[in-house]
């Protein structure tokens, strides 16, 4: 049988008032806690996990605290591996709340509600939590609607996850529990490191020779095509210099004949050095030229005051004599770089040659998706030691600073030393087990994790 149709099981409004008051509820009673969104980067499809999931944000948001005789879980467990704290919280947020604070500002994994796997940072005992089981039926169907979501959360276990939130207080999870390592720099580098900085390796880099004609980039010829590019990478050259000689003025010397009225031509000098003179000419009925200016898009350099430039054309004999010269800044030279499909920069096409490089430039390009990298945790320039966290792969070779644009080549490192902690035994366990086992003929166990090598 229907239900009766005279008898409402919860209006708009009402359910309405209903939001209201929990929303109120949890801002009198509650806590102010952060949520963290996971970014996946590498999911494993088997496990469904990612081990390298990154916390690009925080967002302010209030909860009930809903453990009021303290946490709950096993507690501290003491075990032959150390402790291991198990505290679990229950958070109750508000479904309203969490739309308008997290939802509306971020990106999900899962759009519309809590996501398993994000975070919730409890500014009052200073510690995160891991949202494992989020509920969504409780309490059940007041007035046919739901108002709360309860997070269901244990405390988290670092595991080298990538955290830019933007709030110190979290990020710092990062840097001081990461498996962080030391490189000792070769003398001779360029810059110093900034703390926070990527750091990128060099060892699929292109490399170019350019030429240079009349101040202008003449060539560039690829003599390393690098690797791993799936797009062009960006082509850079380095600023020029100023120019100097620009001609600002000029006067007919001798009108010459047989020129053509209101024409462009081209100079050559009579005398002085100056280069890349072109004017547009004025002229009487027998091509006599009576005018002359000087073009502002090429208006040549290496001019004096006092030098003759002979007019292209006409019978060769009309010259104009230069008046007055400036200084003017250089123009940059731009380009296009080409791959191959296998990702190899094969060639660079020059769109504009630019003006002001007196010698060949050094020609720079976008920084390939193959290059290993690594966050810099601390930079001490004295002994040329460089601290990482973060790395995503053997940091050997030149390294460059991302946005310090330090240069320094790598000169000894171990990466099973790792300097974040007191009690990793790994640099221990290998050296010691040097001493009575025979490695002569390789590594039985394998060489992954070698001091110098690999990961």
């Amino acid at each position: 049988m229907a239900t009766n149709s005279y008898f409402t099981q919860g209006t708009a409004g009402e359910q309405g008032l209903i939001q209201d008051l929990v929303d109120e509820q949890i801002k009198i009673f509650g806590k102010d806690v952060k949520y963290i969104p996971r970014t996946l980067v590498d999911r494993d499809s088997l496990f469904n996990e990612d081990a390298m999931s990154t916390f690009d944000s925080a967002h302010e948001i209030e909860a009930y605290v809903a453990n009021v005789d303290g946490f709950t879980g096993d507690g501290d467990l003491f075990s032959k591996f150390g402790v291991r704290i198990s505290d679990q919280a229950t958070f109750i947020i508000s479904r309203r709340r969490f739309t308008q604070a997290v939802d509306d500002n971020a990106t999900l994994v899962v759009e519309g509600r809590p996501n398993e796997g994000d975070l919730i940072y409890f500014p009052l005992a200073k510690k995160i939590f891991e949202i494992k089981f989020v509920e969504h039926e409780a309490p059940f169907y007041q007035l046919n609607n739901l108002y709360v979501w309860e997070l269901r959360c244990e405390l988290f276990e670092y595991s080298d996850e990538n955290f830019e939130t933007g709030d110190t207080t979290i990020d710092a999870i990062e840097t001081t529990f990461a498996n962080s390592i030391a490189l000792t720099l070769q003398s001779g580098g360029s810059g110093d490191f900034s703390v926070g900085e990527s750091v990128f390796t060099r060892l699929y880099y292109p490399t170019a020779g350019s030429t240079v004609s009349n101040l202008e980039v003449a060539s560039v010829t690829v003599t390393d095509g690098g690797s791993g590019y799936t797009s062009a990478p960006t082509v850079t050259f380095p600023a020029p210099s100023t120019v100097t000689g620009v001609p600002v003025s000029e006067s007919i010397a001798d009108g010459g004949s047989g020129y053509s009225n209101n024409s462009i031509v081209d100079t050559t000098p009579v005398t002085g050095n100056g280069i890349g003179l072109r004017v547009r000419i004025y002229t009487t009925g027998p091509g006599t030229v009576y005018a002359a200016s000087i073009l502002s898009y090429a208006a040549g350099y290496g001019y004096q005051t006092g030098d003759v430039v002979r007019l292209v054309g006409g019978n060769n004999n009309a010259t104009i004599s230069i008046g007055g010269t400036t200084t003017q800044a250089g123009t940059q030279a731009t380009g296009t770089a080409t791959i191959s499909n296998s990702g190899i920069v094969t060639g660079v096409t020059i769109t504009n040659p630019g003006l002001g490089y007196y010698t060949a430039p050094t020609v720079t390009f976008g920084r390939s998706p193959a290059e290993k990298t690594g966050e810099v945790k601390a930079w001490d320039s004295a002994n040329r030691t460089l601290t990482v966290i973060n790395r995503s792969g053997d940091l050997t070779g030149t390294l460059d600073g991302g946005t310090s644009n330090a240069q320094w080549d790598v000169e000894t490192y171990s990466t099973i030393d790792n300097t974040n902690s007191d009690f990793d035994q790994n640099k221990y366990i290998e050296t010691t087990a040097d001493g009575f086992l025979d490695f002569t003929e390789g590594n039985p166990f394998g060489e992954f994790g070698n001091q110098g090598t690999s990961l």
